[in-house]
């Protein structure tokens, strides 16, 4: 209801309620009976003008006027008032809109903030693994050239003798003799690495530390349960010495790619013990299958491999680079269960 209107109401509430009728606004008494058709004294017949009204009547009147002027004046004060709280209120709401404008602007950089360390948290992941990754990184530098030989004269060519039957195949290894013979060779296959760094890391990997994983190998073995030797010695042990084995193969490869002549006949001996020899031992034991990626020359597939990082290599974009971790495959129906970490060159 607007401010007028309510104004007008009270105004006239307040006068009909408060003002009470002058006397000389009253209806005239009625005549008595018999004296209908006379005229009352001092009309017009007799020529004798009326009596004014009596003092007391007008000072009756300039009463009710100043009554009448003091309830204007509070419904101007009521109006005043009135008008006040409205302000107030549309003041009240003000506020009320600027807290709303500052808790969403607070909510705001807060969503903000939340994304910026989110952010810096996958940022120091990505470097402890570049940092891992550099452990690994080929060096440049090639070894010095080993003095020439004197020139070999072969002897006088004589008859080839008959070859010998071929003798069978021995047998395959079983895990633990493979590893035996990794821990006696380290030595000798460290010396194909190009980096000196490196051919110590793999010494101690599978030369010192081989000694110490033989015998747990042996220990869980003995248990004979097959299931307590891959929960106690496969998962921590033998996958660790296959993602080893992985990552100096992929060294290899590299130092080969970079002219180390040595690495050649290094990286494929690493290989074969791993893609071939160990993998074979894996599935007759029913434990996996490794699924084989060759570094450099395998493209990346999403199916098969896990990219954890990128490494600039020129005329290698898109292909898998180094092996991080080995993939492995159902020993059985040969199902993919775990893909390859790798590295992806860019």
């Amino acid at each position: 209801m607007r401010w007028w209107t309510l104004r007008l109401v009270l105004a006239a509430a307040l006068w009909a309620t408060a003002v009470p009728s002058p006397a000389w606004s009253q209806p005239p008494d009625e005549p008595a009976a018999g004296q209908q058709g006379e005229p009352p004294p001092g009309d017009g017949a007799t020529g004798v003008e009326p009596a004014p009204p009596p003092a007391g009547e007008v000072a009756g009147n300039g009463g009710d006027l100043a009554r009448d002027a003091r309830l204007l004046g509070r419904i101007a004060r009521l109006e005043n008032e009135l008008m006040a709280l409205d302000g107030r209120v549309a003041w009240l709401k003000g506020l009320l809109l600027l807290v709303a404008v500052g808790l969403a602007l607070v909510l705001w950089f807060g969503w903000r903030r939340l994304r910026e360390l989110e952010a810096l948290v996958q940022n120091t992941r990505d470097l402890v693994q570049n940092t891992r990754d550099t452990v690994f990184r080929s060096d440049s530098t090639e070894a010095p050239a080993a003095p020439s030989a004197p020139e070999y004269v072969p002897p006088p060519a004589e008859p080839p003798p008959v070859p010998a039957p071929a003798a069978p195949p021995p047998p395959p290894l079983d895990v633990g003799e493979l590893l035996d013979e990794l821990r006696g060779a380290a030595a000798e296959l460290a010396r194909g690495f190009a980096s000196a760094e490196v051919r110590q890391r793999f010494v101690e990997d599978f030369g010192v530390a081989g000694e110490a994983r033989l015998e747990r190998y042996r220990q869980a073995s003995s248990l004979d349960d097959s299931a307590v030797l891959r929960r106690q010695w496969v998962a921590p042990d033998l996958l660790n010495v296959l993602n080893l084995l992985a990552r100096y193969y992929s060294q290899a490869e590299a130092d080969h790619r970079h002219g180390h002549a040595p690495a050649a006949a290094l990286a494929e001996r690493l290989r074969a013990l791993l893609y071939d020899r160990f993998d074979g031992a894996c599935r007759r034991r029913g434990w996996f299958a490794l699924d084989p990626v060759v570094p450099f020359e395998d493209v990346f597939d999403p199916r098969r491999h896990k990219g954890i990082g990128s490494r600039a290599m020129p005329g290698f974009t898109h292909r898998v680079v180094a092996v991080r971790a080995v993939g492995l495959r159902n020993a059985g129906s040969g199902e993919l269960e775990r893909k390859a970490e790798v590295l992806v060159g860019a």
